[in-house]
């Protein structure tokens, strides 16, 4: 080995080193040997502190020492990318109770908050495991299949190690199988836009609607965003999908102004990463929306609770660009997250709207009574009009009204309805 295999940061072995220390103990590997190869991506919830490049190189060097002294004797450790390090565990295939012992332990070490610039900066941690002959034969298979795993801790968020293994192949497998399908569905346009209703809890009437997409599948049915959109946003399909609802609402909006009231409004679910993405494409997509002789207010744009956490200036600046378009914001599935209420202020927000989890049990539950109370009355004081959804029987109509919230929709009212239906239904609403 000379000093063009090892990293110049870290001090530990790089790509290069590591290909050539370990290719050479798998081909040389014993009947009772067995390889764990881990790929760990380390990130920090404290960026800006790690702008600075000696505070980086001090982060890099603190968990090259960490993994240095929790490795096994015969394990090998390098730095193979700006984030990326990786760890090669040779064991006896009679002892692999003890290889989780190890893992644990490396992935404890390096999670374990440390000192930077006189700040604490806490590791993110994501692992992918692939264990040797089964995840590949050679040390390319082997780091192949690893990256695999841990692309899926990744894009999971998961804090526990991924497992390259029989039931992850599956996944990926359906995966795929699902992100074909969906790229055919745009062809095909086999989407479809229903309308959930919601209505005016102090008069009954009904002159604002949910925007629901599904996907009329070929096989399976009509299908919920549940079990697609978040394949979508991974796959880079979202914006494409995001902006043929948004058409289908401009060429719907007509017909609801005409035929149930010129102040009716639309409430579109807008993914996060739609909202990261908005660039002239976007913006010209909602401007279609606005492209119609209606009052400011009349289309809401629905972002959920996570988009909002943390947000960063962009972020913030981005929001109060599309109010100023005439776009109201709501804040959906409020309550299910971590509901920092210090956000509330700063936010450019118009509309909250309380999560189903709340309403499921509020005859059966003090606490969560008391709690759809407390965030019914947050909205209020806050300015807010308050929808709350999931609302399925009169008790729970009556207790959200009591409450003090403007709108309610769900089942008890209607499901989701296609445009004509939409329309008979305010039409017969009014009349009744």
């Amino acid at each position: 080995m000379n000093t063009y295999d090892y990293d110049a940061v870290s001090g530990l072995f790089n790509a290069v080193g590591f290909e050539k220390i370990c290719s050479d103990k798998i081909r040389q590997a014993s009947q009772r040997e067995a390889f764990c190869l881990i790929a760990l991506r380390v990130d920090t919830s404290e960026s800006l502190v790690l702008v600075d490049a000696d505070n980086y190189r001090e982060c890099i060097i603190e968990t090259a020492i960490r993994l240095s002294r929790v490795k096994g004797q015969s394990s090998i450790v390098a730095r193979i990318g700006t984030h990326r390090f990786t760890v090669l565990i040779p064991y006896d295939v009679h002892l692999k109770d003890k290889l989780k012992e190890e893992v644990d332990l490396i992935s404890s070490a390096v999670s374990k908050p440390m000192q930077i610039a006189g700040q604490t900066i806490r590791p993110v941690l994501r692992t992918g495991i692939s264990l040797w002959p089964d995840g590949g034969r050679s040390l390319a298979e082997l780091q192949h299949t690893a990256d695999i795993a841990l692309h899926s801790a990744i894009t999971q968020r998961s804090k526990a190690p991924i497992n390259y293994d029989l039931n992850l192949r599956m996944k990926l497998s359906e995966r795929m199988s699902i992100i074909e399908a969906l790229h055919h569905a745009i062809k095909r346009e086999e989407f479809r836009l229903y309308y959930q209703p919601q209505i005016d809890l102090t008069n009954g009437i009904c002159t604002k609607a949910e925007a629901l997409l599904r996907w009329d599948h070929p096989s399976q049915g009509l299908l919920t965003p549940d079990g697609f959109i978040k394949i979508a946003e991974e796959a880079g399909l979202i914006i494409e999908i995001t902006n043929w609802v948004i058409d289908q609402v401009a060429l719907h909006f007509p017909v609801l102004l005409d035929q149930v009231s010129p102040e009716f409004q639309i409430s579109i679910n807008v993914p996060s990463s739609y909202l990261s993405a908005f660039h002239d494409e976007t913006d010209q997509t909602l401007d279609k929306l606005l492209s119609f002789s209606i009052n400011n207010g009349a289309l809401v744009l629905e972002i959920t609770e996570d988009a909002f956490i943390d947000a960063s200036v962009e972020t913030l600046s981005m929001l109060r660009a599309i109010k100023a378009k005439g776009f109201l914001i709501s804040i959906d599935d409020f309550g299910v997250g971590y509901s920092c209420l210090s956000y509330l202020t700063r936010l450019p927000i118009d509309i909250l709207k309380v999560d189903k989890t709340f309403v499921d049990q509020l005859s059966s539950s003090k606490e969560s009574l008391a709690l759809c109370n407390a965030i019914i009355h947050l909205g209020k004081d806050m300015g807010l009009t308050v929808v709350v959804e999931g609302l399925e029987t009169e008790s729970q109509v009556s207790s959200v009204s009591h409450s003090g919230a403007h709108y309610g929709q769900g089942y008890f009212f209607s499901k989701p309805l296609d445009l004509d239906s939409l329309v008979s239904y305010c039409l017969q609403d009014r009349e009744g």
